[in-house]
């Protein structure tokens, strides 16, 4: 009897700057994705780096799994990402460029979402991801604190249910995206598109999960520059707008037990492996 055959995901990174960042995030996807790897989706935004879209179209021909897709113009992250998603119909990941995947992460994220089919939105736990933030729920940490990685997440929970998903690494599944559409460009150039899009899943009765036997890292922060603070602020009140609890409900989420688990977990096993050292 011949084996059932794998689902497989796309991955779509949206790439504007820091080639560096870049193409370590590349090479942890094609290096720990395993078979379940679709097509790796690299849409280049124009950014201001001459030597990111040479090393992108080497990547390219080097590896048959890899698209590159060239913005004739910036046209920013919202839009990027949506042009990427566009391109296939399945299952797909969007992950930021400034992210570094660990093994197994595409098979963990896969093995929550068959875990419950209205799961239509799922994230990882990061050492900077807000309410997937370990060792410190919403606290972002250095990614020397975890190096050389060797957490063990499987006595944790498969997933947790949350209010929303992070953006860094988002998981969509196809029947949702089919139903809700992509991220909607009315948030410009980015920030909280990723909440606004959980909270439709929601409304249309999907779930929202954390998947906590799966770890990335995050720099975060590397977008925007000194806008960042603006564009979150007023896409923080454009959110609020459209779903006036979303506040309330992802408070109410961080006072539960549930949602400090995974993160003081991990952080058990940090202080057991540097006894010396102080986290929180």
């Amino acid at each position: 009897m011949s084996e059932p055959r794998r689902t497989r995901t796309d991955v779509v990174i949206p790439v504007y700057a820091h080639v560096g960042l870049t193409r370590r995030c590349i090479e942890s996807v094609l290096e720990h994705s395993g078979p379940e790897l679709g097509r790796l989706v690299l849409v280049h935004d124009c950014g201001p780096e001459p030597e990111m879209l040479p090393m992108l179209r080497a990547f390219r021909l080097a590896d048959p799994r890899i698209i590159v897709l060239e913005n004739e113009h910036n046209r920013g992250f919202i839009s990027s990402s949506n042009r990427g998603l566009s391109l296939g119909a399945g299952d797909a990941v969007l992950l930021n460029s400034d992210t570094r995947v660990t093994p197994g992460w595409l098979s963990g994220l896969r093995e929550v979402a068959e875990a419950h089919p209205r799961i239509a939105a799922i994230t990882p736990l990061s050492n900077n991801g807000f309410l997937c933030s370990v060792p410190v729920l919403q606290r972002s940490s250095p990614t020397s604190l975890f190096e050389p990685l060797e957490l063990d997440l499987s006595g944790l929970p498969l997933y947790t249910l949350m209010p929303t998903a992070v953006g860094f690494c988002l998981w969509m599944r196809a029947e949702a995206r089919q139903r809700l559409g992509l991220l909607d460009p009315r948030y410009g150039r980015g920030y909280h598109e990723e909440n606004d899009w959980c909270q439709r899943a929601r409304g249309a009765g999907y779930l929202v999960a954390r998947a906590n036997r799966v770890f990335v890292y995050h720099e975060g922060e590397v977008s925007f520059g000194g806008q960042r603070r603006v564009l979150d602020v007023l896409n923080l009140r454009r959110l609020v707008r459209r779903y006036p609890k979303y506040l309330e409900e992802t408070a109410a989420f961080e006072a539960r037990p549930e949602a400090h688990q995974a993160a003081r977990y991990v952080a058990a096993q940090l202080a057991r492996r540097s006894p010396h050292s102080s986290i929180g």
